[in-house]
């Protein structure tokens, strides 16, 4: 029978519309949900996704790398930059947190790793966020490689988590660039009647031990920068000429300064510093005295009744002789021009006067180099000025005033210096006498200032004792500040405290392991009675604090050490007092020590288990303090575990029949004596048992 085409393709659209219908009824709920939407069975949640992971180790490099890429490396003190992609199948807001150091070296966990935690809005099934962070390593990993492990997380509501590493970032050091040669003054003269503004000389030299590129920036105090883009290491020669517009040639005589500042940058975070330095121009000229008060200074206050010192100096760059005079409160001078019949209080560069009211007043000094000189300000001298010139201090004088002192609660780390700090205005400018009692027991400091209004003083102080109450660890005890301050007539005192904080974290025991004396390893820990037990000890501690042990063996007997880390010459080895047989460094950088003990006779018994308890101190303390609250968290830093040995005595309950025949006849027929046979049978029964 012949078969055309047309059957064929009605039977092949019958099998395609099959196919259709059964594909809509098992893929029509799913083709119901949204986009992105979970896929998961009924009942069982969705594990949140960490799709793209990016870093940004350098902050002058702005393309980023991947996760766990470390040929760009990162720097101490710089902002390193973190983003990644999340996405939760079910649409539930996230949790996505950040461990910046996860791993210890040895590979297991950090519990004490820094981090972040970003919370993530719900974004919709299956649809993409982004959770950023920033994180400033502020030293080098514990790594040799100089990595650190970072972990990502990303937890939902259901508390389902998915996570991205751990994965390394090398972190290393950058220094900044530096520079050389700088002076700190740059001279020049204008001299006349021709003047010309010389150039400035710079020779410098620059350098970037990272050999990153160097940009020099010069800002020549007169509005004008250059730009000077250098190698690593280089010296540049550098000339600025200064505008004349820019001096004031007919105010002489003067000095001209202009502040310049350098400023080299590697590009890194940080690494902007400048150096100063200055130009400065000499304008020649005949020119009237020149006229300093010493004393009193600006500002200055005294007291009703105090004698006021008026000191000053004038003089002439000609060498002219000078007529000085002192105006006590410029009453009567409105036109300047240091009249001798009505300016003149007090003559000759010293002088003393007391204020008899309280009140603010104006000291002048005036000098000249000639009662009728006077300065020409034109060709034909049409035009003139006195060479009268002032110096006018404006003063204070008032009833005396206490000192307001500003003391604020400190917090320290014990053992480490903390600087104290305390601010006093005093009204009168009088001179201070500050005494600081530090409250712990130790000798007062002193601080001392002469006639200042406001000061500040800081001392360095070290706490050697935590803020804890004895015998009462969650009690906070801190200790008081007290200072002192005496003005020469009447004294304040301000106490404060200071909350004295140790961070210092406990020592970790990471194995206890009983071996034989040849530091094998004992099956079951047993041992025969009278053979030797060696107690090998793993321990660190993460401020290499030196560790007191003491071992307790359970059959009344103990050992003690004591293990310090010593560094010589960039070489650290253990050294150790006490009981320890050896104490050494592992290839970890962890501290292993090993005992030995012999456990003697232990009475009838064929077997006795003896308890073997470690303890573990560092002799430190961990108070972390919470002065808002008055909050106080300890740790214990006495640490224990423990082991057991098993010690055996075999006990000889007999020989068989059999075993009596066979030694008796070999006693008959070597010839042997009986009780060497039976130290021989002896031998052989404790092997058998030991099998």
């Amino acid at each position: 029978m012949e078969w055309t085409d047309e059957p064929r393709r009605g039977r092949a659209f019958i099998r395609i519309a099959l196919l259709l219908m059964i594909g809509l009824l098992v893929l029509g709920p799913a083709l119901a949900r949204p986009v992105g939407a979970s896929f998961a069975p009924p009942g069982t949640a969705a594990v949140p996704d960490i799709g793209a992971c990016v870093v940004y180790p350098d902050p002058r490099i702005e393309s980023p790398s991947a996760c766990g890429d470390t040929s760009t490396p990162a720097f101490v003190n710089s902002t390193v930059r973190f983003n990644v992609s999340v996405s939760d199948p079910e649409g539930e807001g996230m949790n996505v947190t950040f461990y910046f150091d996860r791993l210890l070296p040895g590979g297991s966990t950090n519990l004490n790793s820094s981090t972040v935690r970003i919370e993530v809005l719900a974004p919709g099934p299956g649809v993409t966020a982004y959770a950023e962070t920033n994180w400033t390593y502020t030293r080098l990993s514990n790594f040799t490689n100089g990595n650190y492990w970072v972990l990502i997380e990303a937890r939902d509501a259901d508390g389902e988590v998915g996570s991205q590493g751990p994965f390394p970032l090398f972190v290393t050091e950058n220094t900044a660039p530096s520079m050389d040669g700088l002076l700190s003054t740059y001279s020049g003269s204008v001299d006349y009647p021709d003047p010309q503004v010389p150039l400035i000389y710079v020779n410098v030299s620059v350098g970037d031990i990272d050999d990153d590129p160097i940009t020099v920036t010069w800002e020549w105090g007169d509005g004008t920068v250059g730009v000077d883009s250098a190698p690593p290491f280089t010296n540049l020669f550098v000339t600025h000429q200064y505008d004349k517009a820019l001096f004031p040639l007919n105010e002489t005589p003067r000095i001209v300064r202009f502040p310049i500042k350098v400023w080299v940058d590697d590009g890194f975070e940080g690494h902007n510093t400048s150096l100063p330095s200055s130009a400065e121009f000499d304008l020649e000229f005949d020119s009237p005295p020149n006229v300093q008060v010493n004393s009193p200074s600006v500002g200055s206050r005294f007291k009703v009744g105090e004698p006021v010192l008026m000191q000053g100096t004038a003089t002439d760059p000609e060498g002219d002789p000078v007529v000085t005079y002192w105006d006590f409160d410029v009453a009567t001078d409105s036109d300047g021009d240091g009249d001798p019949t009505q300016d003149r209080d007090a003559p000759g560069p010293e002088a003393t006067h007391a204020y008899d009211a309280p009140g603010d007043y104006n000291v002048a000094f005036w000098a000249s180099d000639g009662e009728t000189k006077k300065r020409c300000t034109d060709d034909n001298c049409s035009n003139s000025i006195t060479h009268w010139r002032k110096q006018e201090v404006p003063i204070t004088v008032r009833l005396n005033q206490l000192p307001v002192i500003a003391l604020a609660n400190h917090t320290a780390l014990v053992n480490e210096p903390v600087l104290l700090r305390i601010a006093i205005l005093d009204a009168d400018g009088d001179s201070l006498l500050v005494t600081w009692d530090f409250g712990d027991g130790s000798a007062n400091a002193t601080n001392q200032t002469l006639e200042v209004g406001t000061v500040e003083f800081f001392q360095e102080h070290v706490y050697t004792t935590p803020s804890l109450c004895p015998g009462v660890p969650a009690r906070l005890c801190p200790t008081n500040l007290t200072v002192t301050v005496f003005d020469g007539t009447d004294t304040v005192v301000d106490v404060k405290v200071v909350y004295v904080e140790s961070f210092n974290l406990p020592p970790v025991i990471r194995s206890l392991t009983v071996l034989r004396e040849n530091r094998t390893a004992a099956p079951n820990s047993t041992f025969l009675y009278n053979t030797t037990a060696v107690l090998r000890l793993n321990m660190t501690d993460a401020e290499d604090d030196p560790m007191n042990v003491t071992i307790s063996w359970g059959d009344g007997d103990t050992a003690t050490a004591r293990v310090t880390l010593v560094t010589v010459d960039n070489t650290t080895s253990v050294a150790v007092e006490g009981d320890a047989d050896e104490c050494t460094l592992n290839p970890e950088g962890h501290i292993v020590c090993y005992f030995s003990h012999v456990y003697g006779d232990i009475g009838d018994a064929e077997l006795r288990g003896y308890p073997i308890s470690v303890t573990i101190t560092d002799g430190r303390v961990y108070a972390d303090i919470d002065p808002v609250n008055g909050t106080l968290t300890t740790i214990s830093h006495t640490i224990r575990d423990s082991a057991t040995v098993q010690i055996q005595h075999p006990r000889l309950h007999g020989l068989g029949p059999w075993d009596g025949w066979d030694f008796s006849t070999l006693a008959v027929v070597l010839g042997l004596p009986g009780f060497l046979v039976g130290r021989a049978a002896w031998r052989i029964h404790r092997e058998r048992e030991e099998e």
